[in-house]
């Protein structure tokens, strides 16, 4: 079950886009530092419109808040503490419901690991990332299946990350290190499967994508290297029929073709000698504002205005920036393809020149942004808005008598009002709040406050 069998799916271009509205298009890297990649990332993310953006190893501290921001996008992110480097993140779009979850109860310091639960119309998709540095010792490899063991009881549960197992034969899904074979029993007994099947670092696969249900994860690919990281970026979709519900269509008024002079004139021969008659002023408004509505009905032709979201890019990304990107994906299909000499070093030539024309781009709108900031000081503000972290919804309720979700607005507050009301005293006023000082009695250092 641990192995590669994974059934061949279209993976043309046209099919892309005629399934485009039912997949969650995902990218997972392990980016070896992504402060010098945020900028590849974004061009990324935008021309290939991804859903949902894997990270390991970002090396981000406290310090990194605004450059870590892609415009339309929420992020979960997990720095290491403690420990220079490592860390992790997931970006989610803003228009697909996300939040995050724990799998373990108790506090594990030990695991690099973060999961998130996406939920769409016809079914929720558990999905985790994980980190695995090569000199984890053996305690926190056991944390580490444990916690998977946990994930997988939960129904569409997706891992990814960088496992760092080197020696596993994924061909044969044999290892001849205890450590590794440990892992592939738990995978085993977990009835997960291991989707990648190209290397991700050199000659090993690293980096790998696990999924318990049968056509779960679609279209594993290998879509070459973010920067210059060493390992190789993941894609690959989920599919979600139904999980970016269209917006109705709404009706709006074309007051530019509106034909007012006989709107006018509906109005006149209707409020004529009626208004001075109303019986009150309440009634002479409802008589106005019905007159107006009627008459705008029908002078005022309507149209359906369509709900279009638009992709939100970074202000500094230019064609010079799109072609260099587009050369460097070229590129390595064509080495893929084709591992010679020639094309490896044509790669690496499109790598520099894409990474060099993105910093130039930045520079160059930073520049202009700066220079213009005393005369046009809004464009100045707009950008340092759209560098805010977007702010994350409140999530579902967890409810401990039905042990599961709440999402239903009038649950939530039926349930929030008997877990309140049961903290209230017969009398309507909350328990005063007590504690023990030293060498003395119980004493009230809250004061109790009556509900209106």
């Amino acid at each position: 079950m641990a192995g590669h069998s994974h059934k061949e799916s279209d993976t043309s271009e046209k099919g892309r886009q005629i399934n485009s509205d039912k997949f969650l298009k995902c990218l997972y890297t392990n980016a070896r530092s992504l402060n010098n990649k945020m900028g590849e990332l974004e061009c990324l993310v935008m021309k290939e419109d991804i859903d949902i953006i894997g990270i390991t190893e970002t090396w981000w501290t406290e310090d990194n808040q605004w450059d870590t921001i892609i415009l339309g996008y929420k992020i979960y992110r997990k720095d290491r503490t403690g420990r220079a480097g490592e860390g992790m993140a997931l970006y989610v779009k803003e228009n697909v419901e996300s939040n995050e979850v724990k799998i373990l109860s108790e506090f594990i310091c030990s695991i690099e690991s973060l999961w998130i639960v996406i939920s769409c119309s016809n079914k929720n998709i558990t999905l985790g990332i994980y980190y695995r540095p090569p000199d984890q010792d053996g305690d926190s490899d056991d944390e580490m299946l444990r916690e998977i063991r946990e994930a997988i009881k939960i129904k569409n549960s997706v891992i990814v990350g960088d496992f760092n197992y080197p020696h596993i034969d994924w061909e044969h899904v044999t290892s001849g290190r205890n450590a590794e074979s440990k892992f592939l029993d738990t995978l085993n007994d977990c009835f997960l499967e291991q989707l990648v099947r190209e290397p991700t670092r050199g000659e090993a696969t690293l980096d790998l994508v696990l999924s318990g249900a049968q056509e779960l994860v679609q279209e594993v690919t290998i879509t070459g290297l973010l920067g210059n990281s060493d390992q190789n970026t993941i894609a690959f979709n989920i599919p979600m029929v139904g999980r970016t519900p269209q917006q109705p269509n709404t009706v709006a008024f074309n007051f530019k073709k509106g034909n007012y002079a006989k709107m006018r004139g509906l109005v006149k021969q209707k409020l004529k000698g009626t208004v001075t008659k109303a019986k009150s002023l309440q009634a002479a408004w409802v008589l106005f504002k019905d007159t107006i509505i009627e008459a705008q009905l029908k002078c005022i032709p309507q149209i359906k205005k369509h709900s279009k979201r638009t992709k939100k890019e970074p202000p500094w990304l230019n064609n010079h920036v799109k072609e260099a990107v587009r050369e460097k994906k070229t590129s390595f299909k064509k080495w893929k393809s084709n591992s010679s000499e020639v094309n490896r070093k044509e790669h690496k030539h499109c790598q520099i020149k894409c990474k060099n024309v993105i910093r130039k781009a930045k520079e160059e709108f930073e520049k202009r942004l700066a220079k213009n900031s005393k005369g046009n000081n809004k464009m100045f503000l707009k950008y340092i808005r759209s560098r805010k972290p977007v702010k994350q919804p409140v999530g579902s309720l967890d409810d401990r008598d039905t042990k599961g979700a709440l999402k239903d607005d009038k649950v939530i507050v039926d349930v929030s009002r008997v877990r309140m009301s049961s903290t209230l005293t017969s009398g309507g006023e909350l328990w005063r709040v007590w504690k023990r000082t030293p060498g003395a009695d119980l004493v009230c250092i809250g004061t109790p406050t009556r509900l209106a």
